[in-house]
C-alpha cells in the first residue's frame, strides 16, 4: 500500500517513512536504511526519522553511523529520551564505557513514564551498576 501511494505521490513523506517501519520490521535493513534517507532528504528536520535510521544502521551493524543519527536525532529533539538508551547500548557494545554510563544515566533521569519503558530502565540500571563495578576493578 505504502509503494502504491509512493507511485502516485513520491514526496508522501509518512508513506515513505511509514515504509520504512515496515521493512524495518521485516528486518530487511538495508531496504529501511534506504527509506529512511530518502525521507531524510525530503525531510531533514525530522527528529524521529534519525532516531529510526539510527536504528536501522544498528541493526545493519553499523555502529558509527547510527550514533550519527542518534546524535542528530537528540540535537533536534533533546526529549527523544530513548536515544540516551540506544546511545548507551551501542556506546557499551563498542568498549566505550565511560560514554555508555554517561548516556545511560541521562536515560534514567530523563522524565519519562517508567511502565512503557520497564525493560529498559531495568537493563540501563544494571548495566549503568556493571560498568561502575568494572571501572572500580580496573582502578583496584
Amino acid at each position: 500500500e505504502y509503494q502504491s501511494a509512493l507511485l502516485i505521490r513520491p514526496q508522501f513523506g509518512e508513506a515513505r517513512n511509514n515504509l520504512a517501519s515496515a521493512y524495518f520490521h521485516l528486518r530487511q535493513w538495508s531496504e529501511s536504511i534506504r527509506e529512511y534517507q530518502e525521507v531524510l532528504r525530503q525531510h531533514p528536520e525530522w527528529s524521529e526519522t534519525h532516531l529510526n535510521l539510527g536504528s536501522a544502521y544498528y541493526m545493519a551493524k553499523r555502529p558509527l553511523a547510527s550514533i550519527q543519527e542518534w546524535e542528530k536525532a537528540l540535537s533536534m529533539d533533546p526529549d527523544l529520551f530513548m536515544v540516551h538508551y540506544y546511545l548507551g547500548l551501542v556506546f557499551d557494545k563498542m568498549g566505550r564505557e565511560a560514554a555508555a554510563r554517561t548516556h545511560y544515566e541521562r536515560f534514567l533521569s530523563a522524565e519519562k513514564n517508567e511502565e512503557e519503558v520497564s525493560e529498559y530502565v531495568e537493563h540501563a540500571t544494571e548495566r549503568r551498576l556493571e560498568l561502575w563495578v568494572e571501572e572500580g576493578r580496573r582502578r583496584s
